[in-house]
């Protein structure tokens, strides 16, 4: 924002020296403004404009003298690590599951198909905010101590300062991993899978209604392929036009066939019950829930 804020405010497009760096800023400034007006974007859309603005802080300390940056880390900082804090002391709940809501594109599908979010519950992340808040907090008194080094020369506070946030980054990214572990393993299709691999037997039929692209490891995990159950209209649904595909992809008819043939089916589904095509098939029975999805067989009487 510095080096932006520079370029605007001296006018750069005017100097024929300047022209590479409002470019740059252009560009990543594009990649953010399309990204944010997307109707349907996730979380790393924007990434495409990452190395434009990790190039636009190199520059920003390098025209600032360090101690105007200096105060806007010290300031996010400290903000950071109040907000871990008050995670860290139980009084985040609500504030998590809004930015869930807000941000997370799997969470938004699951709620839009009447199914529990797949997210950890807010507990299992207090770990997390408690390192948190302290990694930013001794990070926002550190920056602080350097700001009111006047004896310092602006050179030296500028590289301190550099120092501490790159420490500071680092410092966060074992939360970071750990937090997506969290997230990834809450959400997987893992378990639900060895479930039916181990409980399906040869000759019975393993599907999966709705897209497939939520469940992508099911058969890896299941050791056998499903059939797709009304799952054409899907970002991968192009391979169902396929002449290959046509005993792959199943419509609700060709279930239902299956369902009364005598023969054990089993179905992953990505849809609550009110919505599911299984829930209305005689005989139906839910197994469990899971990760966004729920897993159901027939009664065979």
């Amino acid at each position: 924002g510095v080096a932006i804020w520079s370029l605007v405010r001296r006018r750069a497009w005017r100097d024929p020296d300047e022209v590479a760096w409002t470019a740059l800023a252009l560009w990543a400034l594009s990649v953010l403004v399309v990204t944010a007006l997307s109707p349907f974007r996730l979380s790393h859309y924007g990434l495409p404009a990452s190395f434009g603005i990790a190039l636009l802080a190199a520059r920003a300390w390098e025209v600032d003298s360090g101690r105007r940056l200096a105060l806007v880390h010290a300031a996010v900082f400290a903000v950071i690590g109040l907000g871990m804090a008050l995670a860290w002391t139980g009084s985040g709940s609500r504030l998590y599951a809004a930015i869930i809501d807000t941000v997370d594109a799997a969470a938004q599908k699951s709620v839009a198909a009447g199914l529990p979010a797949p997210i950890p519950p807010f507990d299992d992340f207090l770990p997390l905010f408690r390192v948190n808040a302290l990694v930013f907090g001794a990070a926002a008194l550190a920056t602080g101590l350097a700001i009111g080094r006047a004896a310092v020369s602006p050179e030296r506070r500028r590289t301190l300062v550099v120092t501490i946030v790159a420490v500071t980054m680092i410092a966060s990214l074992p939360s970071v991993a750990v937090g997506l572990g969290l997230v990834a393993n809450y959400r997987a299709v893992r378990d639900l899978a060895r479930n039916v691999a181990r409980l399906a037997g040869p000759d019975d039929v393993v599907a999966h209604e709705g897209p497939i692209e939520n469940s992508g490891a099911f058969e890896w995990y299941a050791g056998r392929r499903p059939v797709i159950v009304d799952g054409r209209r899907s970002v991968l649904g192009f391979g169902a036009e396929r002449p290959e595909a046509r005993d792959l992809f199943w419509d609700e008819a060709r279930l239902r066939d299956a369902w009364a043939s005598g023969r054990r089916v089993w179905v992953v589904s990505v849809r609550s019950p009110a919505r599911s095509v299984v829930a209305g098939l005689p005989a139906a029975r839910l197994l469990g829930v899971s990760g966004g999805r729920s897993l159901w067989m027939n009664e065979i009487r």
